[in-house]
């Protein structure tokens, strides 16, 4: 004869999956190897041995309970139970307390960078909770989430990462020329003897218009060129950008390295042809014999009105010296020549 088969093994991995104010919810996976259970039994009660305040009896295949109404910052103990032919399993138990979510960090701003990147940098939220119940938490970290598809503003959100920083960077979007939407969440971590969770907060929304950055025209001085200012004269040197992105047509070059003394800036002149709206400048360097001899490098870029910048090119100026002049010798000059062989 076979021998009598024991009870189930007790629900795996039983765990706190989100509270409110007036709720906890529990989650649970079915024990390992089981495969005839009838049921899960669900008990809360105010301390570990007291199980008797609520008992719910859920299906087989039922692996969560949110279980309410409850008060805020009262720590239960929830227990549930597998059953099969044989009886119930021995109980497997998790403390639990209902607590309002996490307040929404603040001063979150979205900056669209040049590399096709947006970044996002935020401050912590101003209180834990919504709520008064705020002893045994902490900021665990925070959450950032987007519309999807991207520049859908009614897109579904959904998670880019988690981060422990004040900031994060959303690398490659990928689209351009529309309005991205994202958000942030301070996620709570409750001290796990009133019930282990970690627990996203409310939402800081944050947009940007996230266009193309401006790009160097043909035409325009090479990346690493030399540039030799003539004598007595002055060299231009040209600068040509394409506005990619028609919201962002207004453009602005800037020298990220300071300037020769005898430097300037051209006007600026917007145009348009068949390629879209593009800018041209002239950056001028006069000759000084002065500062003959030397050599500046000078970094250019153009930014749009969304901050996105070209890549940077850097050009060497060089100030060459007077070249020796040949004079004729005085009148009356005498020159001793002395020829021999060696």
């Amino acid at each position: 004869t076979a021998a009598p088969k024991g009870p189930p093994l007790p629900p795996s991995n039983v765990r706190l999956s989100s509270a409110t104010p007036t709720s906890v919810t529990v989650a649970w996976e079915a024990p390992a190897g089981s495969t005839d259970l009838t049921f899960y039994k669900v008990v809360i009660g105010n301390s570990p041995s007291d199980p008797t305040n609520t008992t719910e009896l859920l299906a087989q295949l039922v692996y969560e309970r949110t279980i309410t109404p409850l008060v805020e910052g009262t720590v239960y103990y929830v227990t549930v139970q597998s059953q099969d032919l044989s009886g119930w399993s021995p109980p497997a138990q998790v403390p639990a307390r209902p607590i309002a979510q996490a307040t929404a960090p603040t001063n979150v701003t979205i900056l669209a960078m040049s590399a096709g990147h947006a970044l996002l940098e935020w401050d912590p939220p101003l209180s834990l909770t919504t709520g008064p119940v705020t002893n045994g938490l902490s900021i665990s970290g925070y959450q950032v989430e987007a519309r999807f598809p991207l520049g859908d503003p009614a897109g579904a959100w959904q998670v880019l990462g988690t981060t422990s920083n004040q900031w994060f960077m959303h690398r490659d979007v990928g689209t351009f020329g529309v309005t991205l939407y994202y958000a942030v969440r301070a996620v709570i971590l409750q001290d796990p003897s009133l019930g282990p969770l970690e627990l996203p907060g409310a939402q800081a929304p944050v947009q940007v218009y996230f266009g193309r950055a401006p790009a160097w025209r043909d035409g325009s001085v090479a990346d690493a060129a030399t540039v030799h200012v003539p004598l007595g004269g002055r060299a231009d040197v040209p600068l040509l950008f394409n506005a990619s992105d028609p919201m962002s047509v207004s453009l602005t070059v800037r020298s990220l390295e300071a300037l020769p003394p005898t430097a300037y800036w051209g006007p600026a002149l917007q145009s348009s042809d068949a390629n879209g709206v593009y800018l041209s400048q002239n950056l001028s360097v006069g000759y000084n014999t002065d500062l003959a001899g030397s050599s500046y490098t000078v970094c250019v870029t153009a930014r749009d009105l969304n901050g996105l910048e070209a890549p940077v090119r850097c050009i060497t100026v060089s100030i060459p010296r007077p070249h020796p002049r040949l004079v004729s010798p005085p009148t009356g000059a005498r020159f001793t020549a002395r020829i021999g062989c060696v």
